[in-house]
């Protein structure tokens, strides 16, 4: 579920990122996991709103609008992520211009995505 994947990163695979030895690996493993972890996450979001809408349209309950909010919220995980943690994906994706920028700037910024 997005839940417990988000569950794993925030208790498992970002702590885990923290202990490593420099932090040139923290970004080599941070590049490694971003991509499957993107790929994952967006899939199983955008199924869980559509899911979330379809359920909503074929209830009968009249308490059905709780579906849709709740679908709707999913979604309000897209605008989120392109305005607050996208820009900080970006300068990490840059992996020769973060570098450059040393190991502290590289710990801050995984720490700001954690």
């Amino acid at each position: 579920t997005f839940f417990g994947a988000g569950l794993y990163v925030t208790l498992v695979e970002c702590p885990a990122r923290r202990m490593m030895a420099s932090a040139n690996l923290m970004l080599d493993n941070w590049q490694e996991t971003f991509s499957r972890a993107k790929s994952m996450q967006s899939k199983i979001a955008m199924f869980s709103m559509a899911t979330g809408l379809v359920g909503w349209y074929t209830d009968t309950d009249p308490q059905k609008w709780l579906t849709l909010l709740s679908s709707g919220l999913m979604f309000s995980v897209v605008p989120v992520t392109i305005m607050f943690i996208k820009p900080i994906n970006d300068t990490l994706l840059d992996v020769p211009g973060a570098k450059k920028k040393g190991d502290d700037w590289i710990a801050k910024r995984l720490d700001q995505w954690c």
